[in-house]
Parts: C-alpha cells; sequence; structure tokens
C-alpha cells in the first residue's frame, strides 16, 4: 500500500477525534499499520489495509456502520468497522420447547473498532478513530482458516464474470467455460471454500473427459474394421470440428462419421442366395441390399481334392 497512502492532510474540523493535525503517518509496505491521521485515496482501498491489518494481527473485521452524504446519497461519508467477534449472542428462542437446540457463540463483546471520514473538499479518506484492544486472544496462524479469507476474492469473480460474459471465444473455449461457470453458481457462496470449489471443477472435468475416453474408444472400433474414419476419408471436416467443438460434441461428431460407412451384414445359407436382379456390371460396392454369403459356406461340401483353383 505504499503507493497509495499519501502524507497526512489538515484536518477536517469536527470530524477529527482531536480536534488537531497530527504528523505524517505512513503504511508500511511489510507491515500494515493503522493510525489517526492515515490518509487513504477511496473505500476500496480503506477495505484492503483494512482486511490486511485484521488478517496480520489474528483477526477478522467486518463492516458495522455507513453513513451517507445527506444531499448526494451514493456518496458514503463515514464508515466504521469492528472485529468480528464485537457484540453478544441473542438467542432466538421460540415458544415450543421441542425446537430448542443448544448452540455456542464466539462472540465475546469485543471492543475494537476503526473509523473512517471522507472529506468534502480534499476527497480523501481520513482514520478518525481506532480502539485497537480486543477482549480476546488473536491467533495469527489460524486466522487463514477464517471463512472470510477462504472465499474466492471479489476481483476474481469479477474476472470470471467479464470472460464468460463479455469475452470473445472460440466455440470449445465457450462450451468449456459454460460447463464450469454452471459449477461455480451451482456451488459459490459466501461460504464456499476454494478448496471446495476445485474439487467440484475438477470432478466435472474428470466427467467430461471419461464421457470423451468412452465416446472415441466407441468411434475408432466400428464393427466392418475402419479405424479412424475420420482422420483418413473426412480428415478436412474432422480438423475444422476440431478447432470449434469442446470435446464431447467432437465425440458425437466423430461417431457420426464412422457409421456414414458402416453397414450391418447378416449372414445367410446357401438356400437363401437368390439370383441378382440387378446389372451385374455395376460396382459392387453399391449393391448393399444383395445378400451375402461366405466362401468358406459355398466350399462346406465340396471336397478339397475337387478343388482346381480359387
Amino acid at each position: 500500500y505504499k503507493d497509495d497512502v499519501e502524507n497526512h492532510l489538515p484536518g477536517f474540523g469536527d470530524n477529527d477525534t482531536n480536534g488537531n493535525n497530527t504528523d505524517d503517518h505512513d503504511v508500511d509496505v511489510n507491515e500494515t499499520v493503522l493510525k489517526v491521521g492515515n490518509l487513504f485515496n477511496d473505500w476500496d482501498h480503506v477495505q484492503a489495509v483494512v482486511d490486511s491489518f485484521a488478517k496480520q494481527n489474528g483477526f477478522v473485521a467486518n463492516k458495522n456502520r455507513k453513513d451517507l452524504d445527506p444531499v448526494d446519497k451514493s456518496i458514503v461519508r463515514r464508515r466504521t468497522y469492528n472485529c468480528w467477534k464485537a457484540g453478544t449472542y441473542q438467542p432466538k428462542k421460540v415458544e415450543d420447547i421441542n425446537l430448542h437446540r443448544d448452540s455456542s457463540s464466539n462472540k465475546t463483546n469485543c471492543k475494537w473498532e476503526v473509523g473512517f471520514y471522507l472529506g468534502k473538499y480534499k476527497k480523501k479518506v481520513r482514520l478518525t478513530k481506532l480502539n485497537n484492544k480486543h477482549t480476546h486472544s488473536c491467533d495469527v496462524a489460524t486466522i487463514e482458516l477464517a471463512p472470510k479469507n477462504l472465499c474466492l476474492p471479489q476481483e476474481i469473480l469479477d474476472k470470471i464474470e467479464h470472460y464468460t460474459t463479455n469475452g470473445r471465444l472460440g466455440a470449445e473455449s465457450t462450451q468449456r467455460v459454460e460447463s464450469i461457470i454452471g459449477v461455480i453458481k451451482k456451488h459459490v457462496d459466501c461460504g464456499t471454500l476454494l478448496k471446495e470449489l476445485v474439487n467440484a471443477i475438477d470432478q466435472e472435468l474428470e466427467k467430461e473427459a471419461q464421457y470423451t475416453r468412452i465416446a472415441d474408444y466407441y468411434g475408432s472400433n466400428p464393427s466392418v474394421g475402419l479405424v479412424s474414419i475420420y482422420n483418413t476419408i473426412f480428415k478436412g471436416i474432422d480438423s475444422v470440428l476440431e478447432a470449434k467443438l469442446a470435446p464431447i460434441p467432437l465425440s458425437l461428431q466423430r461417431a457420426q462419421m464412422n457409421q456414414a460407412l458402416l453397414y450391418q451384414a447378416t449372414l445367410v445359407s446357401i438356400d437363401q442366395v437368390k439370383e441378382c436382379d440387378v446389372n451385374n456390371s455395376d460396382i459392387i460396392e453399391r449393391l448393399y441390399d444383395t445378400p451375402q454369403i461366405r466362401l468358406l459356406e459355398l466350399m462346406t461340401d465340396i471336397p478339397s481334392n475337387a478343388l482346381k483353383e480359387l
């Protein structure tokens, strides 16, 4: 935050807690320090500094109060943060005793609080109030596991929305992203852990990969032994489809290519063979509906010594 935090400016009259100007204050790059008089460019910068300070000191800071400008309601003039253990637990009991349940709370009525004010003329956010005392122990090691610190940052969620809504992606990329976005919409909320989201996406990709492997295996083994038709006869079409389609639609298209050259053979006996009515000078491949018989079946009743030439 070294580049964003500027030197202390003159006070804002009654908005300052002590009414006097203070010395210049800077926020150290390695260790975030909060002092009355610190200046910030905007509320986003305030949020980042408060979160960093709380994380370094082993607690979580939550927004407590927000005061809007009396004239322009879109401008936030004051904002305060308090500790996540502020206040006391107020149980909501119902009349039916069977619906009561025992529960515990981590509220300790902690008094830690920090307040900020956006000046009307200087257009800088100033730290005006700080009570840096806690009524509980703060653990820097375990605060990383707090739900707030495990959620996806809003910046990441904004980028995901931007690239999926406004991105110019190919058909394959778009379908893959839509699949992943469906998983994200289903699982992400304010309490979702990053690890849980990663596992859900991995499972979705594994299902897609497994389906693709099965479909490719089926398509590469046609019953007449024509392996990889899409890489030979339909090579040009397949190259275009491969560039435009996701794995699952691509497998379906390749299966249709294979089926385009497949036929189902039916074995018949010699008694079922009849004279063909079509022109025998035609190409034999066009006579797909003519009954066929194996040569071995024709030689069943012929002695081997009677065969002169094949």
